[in-house]
């Protein structure tokens, strides 16, 4: 039976994506995002694979990213869909969320949460985001031509110039210390980001 995935084992009523986001679980090929479904006739819930939901949907003719938005979009108006992207990921109050505010410092956000963050902007914007095109630092550390005692090289510098050109590096790209990365995160670098994808679509 086809999108049986769905479909509910319980009482048959169709299954949709839960607003929770997405989890992370380990395997075999490493950690694997999870999306929780949620029914909506006995509302049970049950997570699958992202993967098999998104070949599911695309065979039902929908997309995880169900929201449609015209790339003429002004910045107050991402900035508003990002901020309660941020308030529904992280538990944060909305005023907290200003353009300036740094994801990690400012707002609490951890690494894992990021996945979560990437997947609600997916859902909001009806974009497609890769989560080292828009959080890059994790590729950028792992990498020993890009770090040398504590800070970015000048090879690395020029890698994250090229990997966040959404981004104001200049005053970081200064002293460009691995400790002071993360302070890049910002709400407004998000909304530059978005602005650049509703734009390229």
């Amino acid at each position: 039976m086809a999108n049986k995935k769905l479909q509910c084992n319980q009482c048959g009523g169709k299954m949709r994506i839960d607003s929770g986001g997405v989890t992370m679980i380990g395997g075999g090929a490493g950690p694997a995002p999870i999306v929780k479904l949620r029914c909506d006739k006995c509302d049970i819930t049950r997570f699958e694979q992202r993967s098999d939901i998104e070949r599911e949907l695309a065979e039902a003719g929908e997309t995880v990213g169900k929201k449609s938005h015209s790339t003429a979009m002004t910045q107050d108006q991402i900035l508003q869909e990002v901020q309660g992207v941020l308030v529904d990921a992280l538990g944060v109050d909305e005023d907290e969320v200003t353009p300036e505010a740094t994801l990690m410092g400012d707002l609490g956000a951890e690494s894992i949460d990021f996945l979560d963050i990437v997947f609600r902007l997916e859902k909001a914007f009806g974009i497609k985001i890769a989560r080292e095109e828009l959080f890059p630092a994790e590729t950028l550390m792992n990498n020993p031509e890009f770090v040398s005692n504590g800070k970015l090289t000048a090879k690395g510098v020029a890698e994250l110039k090229a990997k966040m050109p959404h981004t104001d590096v200049s005053e970081f790209a200064k002293n460009p210390e691995l400790s002071k990365l993360p302070d890049l995160f910002t709400v407004g670098m998000i909304v530059n980001y978005v602005e650049s994808k509703l734009k390229a679509a």
